[in-house]
């Protein structure tokens, strides 16, 4: 298989693949490195991803499931770089963001804004970032995760070496399904010009970025696909959930470790952990074996900043309305709502789109429902393009408009567990109308 190419290859094979790499660019190659450090939390430590009525009583760490890591990646080109990090994590506030890119910057060399962060969304981690009754911030541990985005990023920049990008699709059909709706929801393969809001749909379709290396460097494997980790329920077992499964299957089979990012799940929930682990491998498989190779003659990142609009009045109605009928509620009436600045119309938020040739990833700071996702990438003017959440910050669920005339759990009462006055309905439009742009923008 093309993957399992790469410490076991003759010193012939690894000076053919250089001459290869270095005849097919007109001017420098792509050099790719990764870097990934262990960030298991101590047992004890408290875990986030699932609600406590008693916020004094969380769950803890009693046991590691998988080990949960941050992957850095590290691609430059002539005197362009760039790193994505991807991290076992619920979500990364946009404070520690800035926190971590700056240091990168000023440690390692590699501009902020060229410097993306990514959280998996995995439930079954501490949390890191404010979350209300979902567990207690972690400040020694988010120090820690810190600390290791700038370590694995530096170990990536050692790793570099030249490299072929090869990129690929398959479908994990049966591995995700829409959790909004009990039956109805249609396939990413029925989406068309003509598709809308008003259906309900799933994104089956999974991505893979393959990066070979000569020089008896180990091939590098990064993968999207949609689908919620939260596959440990409410035990005490920490880890990436069914990730954390895919990653050993590919390293026991193949000696490769795979790295994840996150898709546009706001709607999308696992078959279960080892269904959905089984069904991402084989699709993984079947997208390295049939992946295309792409000439990377252009390495780009293009950012966008999205103001996304908060509604205001309806936000004056629930405080007006608000009863003092759980503890959530009086905490939220007290620290949040009844102290709000109404000056703050909207949420600034910074999209970024990377360029690999005719390959485009989009990434954004939401829990974006599959039909803005699938939007993005139709529109797109790349050949594959993927559409990672989860990015550079958090702002919650952007739903599309009937979730707010259902007044659905991501539309009525996400915002107030992260101390957010509800967005408008057409908050998803306006962010899938910039990701749309910035794609285009960045082809130009």
């Amino acid at each position: 298989m093309r993957w399992a190419l790469s410490v076991s290859m003759t010193v012939q094979g690894v000076l053919l693949l250089q001459a290869s790499i270095l005849a097919s660019e007109t001017s420098a190659p792509l050099l790719v490195g990764e870097g990934v450090v262990d960030i298991s939390p101590p047992l004890g430590t408290a875990l986030g991803g699932f609600h406590y009525s008693d916020p004094t009583r969380p769950r803890v760490t009693t046991a590691i499931h998988y080990p949960p890591e941050v992957r850095a990646l590290v691609l430059s080109r002539n005197e362009m770089a760039m790193a994505i990090i991807s991290f076992d994590m619920l979500n990364v506030s946009f404070e520690m963001v800035r926190d971590v890119q700056q240091r990168i910057e000023s440690q390692l060399g590699i501009p902020a804004r060229q410097v993306r962060i990514c959280a998996t969304h995995a439930h079954s981690m501490p949390s890191i970032a404010f979350n209300r009754h979902w567990g207690d911030n972690n400040p020694d541990y988010e120090k820690t995760v810190a600390e290791s985005m700038v370590q694995a990023t530096r170990l990536a920049l050692q790793d570099q070496s030249p490299t072929r990008l090869f990129a690929g699709t398959a479908r994990a059909v049966g591995a995700n399904v829409n959790r909004t709706v009990r039956s109805g929801a249609r396939s990413d393969a029925e989406f068309t010009k003509e598709s809308t809001e008003q259906d309900r749909w799933f994104d089956a379709s999974l991505h893979v970025l393959h990066f070979e290396r000569g020089g008896g460097k180990r091939n590098l494997l990064w993968y999207n696909f949609a689908a919620h980790p939260t596959t440990y329920g409410g035990s005490g077992a920490a880890g990436p959930g069914w990730p954390g499964v895919v990653q050993q299957r590919l390293r026991d089979a193949f000696g490769v470790s795979p790295s994840y990012l996150q898709g546009h799940i706001g709607d999308i929930s696992p078959t279960g952990r080892e269904q959905t682990a089984m069904l991402v491998t084989a699709a993984i498989i079947d997208a390295v074996e049939s992946a295309r190779e792409v000439a990377v003659d252009v390495l780009r990142v293009e950012t966008q900043a999205v103001a996304l609009p908060f509604d205001l009045e309806t936000f004056r109605k629930n405080i007006a309305q608000h009863q003092d009928s759980s503890l959530f509620d009086r905490d939220w009436y007290q620290a949040f709502a009844s102290r709000y600045d109404f000056d703050k119309k909207t949420l600034p938020v910074t999209l970024a789109a990377v360029r690999l040739g005719d390959v485009a990833l989009l990434f954004h700071p939401a829990e974006l429902y599959t039909v803005y996702g699938l939007e993005i990438q139709r529109d797109s003017p790349y050949q594959q393009t993927l559409v990672v959440g989860y990015a550079d910050g958090y702002v919650g669920y952007v739903p599309d408009k009937n979730a707010y005339v259902r007044k659905e759990y991501a539309a009525a009462k996400v915002p107030r567990i992260l101390n957010y006055p509800p967005f408008q309905p057409d908050v998803g439009a306006v962010l899938s109308a910039a990701a749309r742009r910035l794609l285009k923008r960045s082809r130009q």
